[in-house]
């Protein structure tokens, strides 16, 4: 009997090890097929989603600065229609007409300007007379000096310091009480020399977009208003403060889209 020859492998043995290589081959290949499947599915489900969220949040913000700026402009156009109304005359006419017509008008223009709920407060600054009108949050007339809101009577002094776009503020609801509100604040000058300014609301011209019926419910309504791509002017959360780097990163945002 020679040593070291292996015995011949039986049939069976070799058809085994023969399936088993098969198995093998299949199983690999298999998951490898399922592996790189799964792989594309969810490169592909993920890349759909970010594209559907990006999408709504395209919708979102356009909405929103579309219905924003309707709503603005149109309480804009109410304070400028009361300005031009013949209420309006009468406190503007360059004759001082008499007191009794004076507040009749007074009451209309106010009851007018109170139906929008935008407006916080609106003046007619009247360049003859030197008066300045009240109407929305209180109703009054007074002249420059004893006017409460000091920063538009620093303005209507110095028209060239008027900011030529709206600004964000802290106003007094009237002189009467030390309540205060956020407001967006307006100055149109009219051709005459006399001045319109109109005070919004910023809680009830930025408070609904979390409610805005096209956001995806599953999206975050967190946001920031800035006014003039400089000035935080409003947030949803005003308890929460931003950090210096959520500071950076909305500056580099505002530094990148207009």
């Amino acid at each position: 009997m020679k040593t070291g020859t292996p015995p011949p492998a039986s049939s069976s043995q070799w058809q085994s090890t023969y399936f088993k290589r098969i198995f093998k081959t299949v199983l690999i290949g298999t998951s490898a097929v399922l592996l790189t499947a799964l792989t594309v599915l969810y490169a592909t489900f993920y890349y759909t989603t970010l594209s559907y969220l990006n999408g709504v949040n395209q919708r979102f913000m356009s909405n929103t600065f579309s219905n924003i700026r309707y709503q603005t402009n149109s309480s804009y156009k109410n304070a400028l229609k009361a300005y031009t109304s013949s209420s309006g005359t009468i406190l503007m006419a360059s004759t001082a007409a008499e007191e009794t017509e004076k507040l009749r008008a007074m009451r209309d223009i106010d009851y007018f300007i109170t139906q929008d709920p935008l407006i916080h407060s609106v003046y007619f600054y009247n360049s003859d007379t030197q008066r300045i009108y009240t109407f929305g949050y209180d109703l009054l007339q007074s002249d420059l000096e004893n006017f409460f809101d000091r920063e538009i009577v620093s303005m209507l002094e110095n028209p060239a310091d008027v900011p030529t776009k709206v600004f964000s503020r802290t106003v007094a609801n009237s002189c009467d009480t030390t309540d205060t509100s956020d407001v967006s604040t307006r100055v149109l000058f009219i051709s005459s020399g006399d001045v319109v300014v109109v005070n919004l609301t910023l809680s009830k011209v930025f408070g609904g977009l979390q409610a805005d019926s096209t956001t995806y419910r599953g999206a975050s309504t967190g946001y920031c208003v800035f006014f003039n791509q400089e000035e935080l002017a409003y947030s949803c959360n005003v308890a929460q403060e931003l950090s210096e780097t959520d500071t950076d990163i909305l500056r580099s945002a505002l530094d990148k889209h207009s």
